[in-house]
This record gives structure tokens, C-alpha cells and sequence, in this order.
């Protein structure tokens, strides 16, 4: 399968060590490259096929990633997923090997949703940040828009202490 790859795309593909983290808005082409990276990882058999886990966030996105493995059938035992099926799996199998303890009582998801999302935003505000100012005032609504404002704006938080 010939496609013609940008100077971005191929960087992916030919990258060697380690996981390739790769950030670009939608329709840049990353499922496009990360499926040639797979190709070449499978062909120059730096990995065996089954050793290889190719996660997406939707369930589309899935299916477009087995549809583009499907031309290589040296790709077929490449194991796709989503990263929600992922973790639902990583979890039944723990519990089915006494791994995790079952809980004591019923967890409220939306209680710990809040929970959760209080902690960022009050973390976030504690922080000596570029962002600090804009976190004055903030409601869970208007974190939650912000966040949206910056991942489309590909502005990600600086994590380092």
C-alpha cells in the first residue's frame, strides 16, 4: 500500500524508542500514521503482531484503525482497542484473579466526578501558573469549557514541578 506521507507522519512512523505520543488536530492524519508505523514495526519485525496494542478514544476510530490495518495481512493479529474497552478489560481480569478487592459498598459516580473535579480545580488554582488569573471565579462548568478551549487550541499544561 503506497501512500505519500508528510515530513510529521513519517517522523512517527520511523520512530524507534518507545511509545510515539503523538498530539494534532483532527484530520491531521495520526491514525494514518500510526498505522504505517505499525506496518513497518510488523514487516522489519521489530515486534510480532500480537505484541502490538493500537488504542483509540472512540469506538469510530477503532473501526477506522482495523479497516486500515486490514490491507497488511501480516498486521492481522495487531490487537485494536478502545482505551474505555482497555481498562474494563484490565479491570474483569484483575477482579477474576482476586487481584482487586470488591468494594464495601455502591461508589456514586457522579459524587466522585464532582470529587475529582473539585480536586483539579482547586489544584489547578493553587498552582503559580500562566493560567491563574482565568481560574479566579471559576465554576465546574467554566473549568470544563476552559479545558475544551485549550486542548482545541492544542495549549497543554506544562505538568513539570
Amino acid at each position: 500500500m503506497s501512500i505519500s506521507l508528510t515530513e510529521q507522519q513519517q517522523a512517527v512512523v520511523d520512530h524507534n524508542t518507545g511509545a510515539a505520543l503523538v498530539f494534532a488536530a483532527a484530520g491531521a492524519g495520526k491514525t494514518t500514521a500510526m498505522v504505517h508505523r505499525i506496518e513497518r514495526l510488523v514487516r522489519e519485525r521489530i515486534f510480532e503482531p500480537s505484541r502490538i496494542l493500537a488504542t483509540s478514544f472512540g469506538k469510530m476510530n477503532e473501526r477506522d484503525l482495523r479497516t486500515s490495518l486490514s490491507p497488511w495481512p501480516s498486521c492481522q493479529a495487531v490487537q485494536v482497542s478502545t482505551l474505555h474497552a482497555l481498562t474494563f478489560n484490565l479491570i474483569r481480569t484483575a477482579r477474576q484473579r482476586n487481584l482487586l478487592r470488591q468494594p464495601t459498598r455502591r461508589i456514586d459516580i457522579s459524587k466522585l466526578n464532582h470529587s475529582i473535579l473539585n480536586f483539579a480545580i482547586a489544584e489547578s488554582a493553587s498552582r503559580n501558573a500562566a493560567y491563574k488569573r482565568e481560574m479566579f471565579g471559576m465554576d465546574r462548568q467554566d473549568f470544563l469549557d476552559y479545558i475544551s478551549y485549550c486542548k482545541s487550541n492544542l495549549a497543554y499544561a506544562n505538568l513539570r514541578k
